[in-house]
C-alpha cells in the first residue's frame, strides 16, 4: 500500500514538471523564431541599395518564417542604421500566462 501511494505521488510530480518543461521548451522555440526572422531582415536590410518600409521582399521574409503571430517594425537613427524590432507574444497555457514581447537589433550604417 505504501508503495503504491509512493508511486502515485511521485507520478503526479514527474508528469506536472514533465508538462511544465514542455512548456518552457515551447517558449525557447517561440524566442528563437523570432531572432531568427529578426536576423534574416537585419541582414536583407544591410545588402540592401537602399531602404523603405514597404519593400515586397521583407514582406515575404515575414510571411516564410515561423513566426506567425510575429509583427515587425522599424526605426531609423540619426546615423543611418536601421532598428527591427519584432514584436511576439510568449505564452504558457498550462498555468495560464502570456506577455508580448520586443527584441531589438540596429543594421550597419546604411549609406
Amino acid at each position: 500500500m505504501k508503495g503504491s501511494f509512493e508511486f502515485a505521488f511521485i507520478l503526479t510530480f514527474v508528469m506536472m514538471f514533465l508538462v511544465l518543461g514542455i512548456g518552457l521548451i515551447r517558449i525557447m522555440i517561440q524566442y528563437q523564431d523570432a531572432k531568427m526572422l529578426q536576423e534574416r531582415i537585419v541582414a536583407h536590410i544591410e545588402v540592401m541599395d537602399e531602404f523603405n518600409e514597404q519593400n515586397q521582399s521583407l514582406a515575404q521574409l515575414t510571411s516564410i518564417s515561423n513566426c506567425s503571430q510575429c509583427k515587425v517594425s522599424y526605426e531609423a537613427d540619426e546615423y543611418n542604421r536601421i532598428e527591427v524590432i519584432i514584436t511576439f507574444p510568449l505564452n504558457l497555457p498550462i498555468i495560464d500566462w502570456s506577455m508580448q514581447t520586443k527584441i531589438r537589433a540596429k543594421t550597419i550604417p546604411l549609406f
